[in-house]
């Protein structure tokens, strides 16, 4: 049940930016998936084997570790709702680029968007890393 509700907790920032994306920019999923589709494709297949991996060994075993039984809003944040936020960022990097600051000119916005993907996948390969290292 708790390796469940640590899933949504993944996949609601993909949520909340999907209906940012689609009210505020009219963009589709597949409008998102565009510009670097085969870099956007290998974050999805992480974070899918991300998953699969928790539900491997477990949530109390990674989360907490082998001999812990205590969980703490700390690991839930760590690792469910960080890695998501990464994957957003970077299946999503048009409207979080938008975050950034004042978009009056065309390049700055492209520039914003390049760097939320490259942010958002640099962090994402680094969190699930460390989360694989660590349960070694």
């Amino acid at each position: 049940m708790s390796t469940f509700l640590g899933i949504c907790l993944l996949i609601l920032p993909l949520i909340c930016f999907d209906i940012y994306s689609n009210h505020e920019f009219d963009l589709s999923l597949s409008d998102n998936l565009k510009k670097w589709k085969w870099a956007k494709y290998f974050a999805i297949m992480l974070v899918l084997a991300y998953v699969v991996y928790l539900l491997i060994y477990g949530h109390s075993y990674v989360v907490a570790g082998a001999y812990e039984t205590r969980i703490y809003i700390e690991d839930w944040v760590q690792y469910y709702l960080v890695p998501g936020l990464c994957l957003a960022s970077v299946i999503y990097s048009k409207p979080v680029g938008y975050f950034f600051g004042d978009n009056s000119s065309e390049l700055g916005s492209s520039m914003k968007e390049d760097v939320a993907f490259t942010l958002g996948l640099l962090w994402l390969l680094f969190f699930t890393w460390q989360i694989f290292l660590e349960s070694l």
